[in-house]
């Protein structure tokens, strides 16, 4: 999902089991183990909301 502010959206995608990306992992505090969504406004400092998924085995 995306939405439409004035002229123009950004977007990426990180995945997390590469090591490459341990100092956004770090920075953002994101867990390797739970399926997260940030999402950032013009302040790219902080997300302003998160959304995590955590996945059970049974």
């Amino acid at each position: 999902m995306a939405f439409y502010y004035r002229e123009r959206v950004a977007f990426g995608f990180v995945q997390l089991n590469s090591s490459y990306t341990e100092e956004i992992q770090k920075k953002y505090k994101v867990p390797r183990d739970i399926e997260s969504l940030l999402l950032f406004n013009e302040n790219i400092n902080r997300p302003v909301a998160s959304f995590k998924h955590v996945r059970y085995s049974y």
